[in-house]
């Protein structure tokens, strides 16, 4: 704050002089901040105590706008042309109170661009027996996803964050390449590319929208990228229809799986179903598997016929690898 220092000189007469006692200067406890090439502007955003202090901050390796926020000082960059990785520059701040700018030395480094994934491929483990969309990720079973990274450049150790987009979070997960997590896992899989083994029902609940993020040491994290949406399917292991007659035209059929729950209802084709009115009951001695009774329509459109279930909340039949 602001003093009044009384100085008495040798004739005795005190002369008052104005002193203001300021604050410790802003100290930043995240340097170097790093900012990537390639783009258009970055985020800069700065950590530590007495950022409030500041009014304008600049810089040799471009532009720089942003404010003094409750938490910290907010702002972006716009890099100057023909700046390479590795280079370092001050950061010039221009602080309430202090007559001469204050210098932070090598605060900004230069970094290559951020990686980005560019597209994923998706292998699921066994046949499931029943139709799976392109964008769908069964809870229950290991799917192997190889990512296209650009940007990854070799001696890397990147790291894959797991998380949900939208939806129902169970539990995010960071993997390093190279390492394996309980029964997930990452590894290089040749230049730019990463391969990713994954039950997608570890990260996420039924529809969670599954996303993946890159992060490099220095270069930083990646946009998220969508792998697919988490759904629970059922097993089916077996299907019988019985002798039992269900009015003029149908017959009670017994199907035998595990997570028959999700079944709303049966049919022959993907357009025509009958609901499934009962509820799935435990086998005797293994609770995992269960039996479902379903009524269809006879006769069958042809021998062989494989059945269509539909799960609940959706228009459209699958079909299943079950027959009778």
């Amino acid at each position: 704050g602001s003093y009044r220092l009384l100085l008495t000189q040798s004739d005795g007469v005190a002369r008052e002089t104005p002193v203001t006692v300021l604050p410790p200067n802003p100290k930043i406890s995240n340097l170097p901040i790093r900012v990537n090439l390639d783009e258009t502007s970055e985020a800069l955003r700065m950590e530590g105590a007495g950022l409030d202090r500041i009014e304008e901050a600049s810089s040799e390796a471009g532009e720089i706008k942003g404010t003094s926020q409750s938490q910290g000082w907010a702002g972006e960059i716009v890099l100057r042309a023909g700046l390479v990785a590795g280079q370092r520059f001050p950061l010039v701040l221009k602080v309430k109170g202090l007559e001469d700018p204050l210098t932070v030395p090598d605060a900004i480094e230069i970094v290559g661009p951020r990686p980005g994934i560019m597209s994923a491929q998706k292998a699921l483990t066994g046949d499931l027996g029943i139709e799976i969309g392109a964008d769908e990720l069964p809870t229950g079973t290991p799917a192997g996803l190889v990512l296209t990274v650009n940007h990854l450049h070799e001696g890397a150790r990147p790291q894959l964050e797991l998380g949900c987009e939208s939806g129902e979070l169970r539990h995010s997960l960071t993997l390093t390449a190279g390492e394996l997590s309980g029964k997930t896992s990452l590894t290089s899989a040749g230049p730019g590319a990463l391969y990713l083994s994954v039950d997608p029902g570890v990260v996420g609940y039924a529809g969670c929208r599954l996303q993946a993020t890159v992060i490099l040491d220095k270069e930083g994290r990646s946009d998220p990228f969508a792998l697919g949406r988490v759904i629970r399917f059922p097993r089916l292991d077996k299907f019988m229809l019985t002798a039992e007659k269900i009015g003029d035209s149908s017959y009670a059929g017994i199907l035998e799986g595990r997570d028959l729950d999700v079944i709303e209802r049966v049919g022959w084709d993907a357009q025509n179903g009958v609901q499934a009115d009962s509820i799935p009951t435990p086998v005797p001695g293994d609770p995992s598997r269960q039996t479902l009774r379903v009524v269809l329509p006879w006769p069958a459109p042809g021998p062989h016929a494989p059945l269509y279930v539909w799960l609940r909340g959706e228009q459209t039949g699958r079909r299943t690898a079950v027959t009778y």
